[in-house]
């Protein structure tokens, strides 16, 4: 099959056509292949001296040579790229999670509330809450009713309130990469060995 040295095609057979070969970074000897070596040379690896290699397109696609608009420089014989990616938090669009705030069992406190004998006063002293008049248990003397309550005073003390121990944000995501390719189809790239070497003019 005619070609131009150096030329690169999609071919979609299973087999390289006589004076072409796959794409596939095979090491390639300088002196059996001194035309291809002049148009390439090591830009694919190679020592130079005696090997070059053929450019590797197993499972590559091809990127223009230049620098568009705010994209990055692209040199020939550059790769790049990779398969699959994991994103990190700060690949990802700004976000809330829940909050769940975790709080001692309960709270705790003291309560007194003060109270006196005198039950038959109007106003029971110190305007406590009254209790029941004493009798001993040989008086036959009907203990006075209770007066009406006037006003108390209760005493809370040593109150403790319930405290937040921790707040656990609740996790998102499994960390698993996720697949960076395209849609494909997958066909051999060929380059030419022997055949028409290109003209500069």
């Amino acid at each position: 099959m005619d070609g131009t040295v150096g030329e690169i095609r999609l071919f979609a057979g299973s087999f390289a056509p006589r004076s072409w070969a796959f794409c596939q970074a095979q090491t390639i000897q300088v002196r059996a292949n001194t035309a291809l070596y002049s148009i390439i040379g090591i830009m694919y690896g190679g020592d130079g001296t005696t090997t070059f290699k053929l450019p590797d397109f197993a499972g590559r696609v091809a990127v223009g040579v230049g620098q568009e608009n705010g994209l990055s420089l692209y040199a020939p014989g550059q790769q790049g790229g990779t398969i699959a990616v994991t994103l990190a938090a700060s690949d990802i669009p700004v976000h809330t999670h829940l909050a769940t705030p975790t709080l001692a069992s309960q709270g705790s406190g003291t309560a007194t509330l003060n109270a006196v004998n005198g039950a038959t006063l109007s106003t029971p002293g110190g305007n406590y809450i009254g209790t029941d008049s004493n009798t001993n248990f040989f008086s036959n003397v009907t203990p006075a009713a209770p007066a009406p309550m006037a006003s108390a005073s209760l005493e809370v003390s040593n109150v403790v309130a319930p405290q937040i121990t921790s707040v656990t944000l609740s996790a998102i995501g499994g960390n698993t990469p996720h697949n960076n390719l395209q849609p494909y189809l997958v066909m051999n790239f060929i380059i030419c060995m022997f055949g028409v070497y290109p003209s500069r003019n």
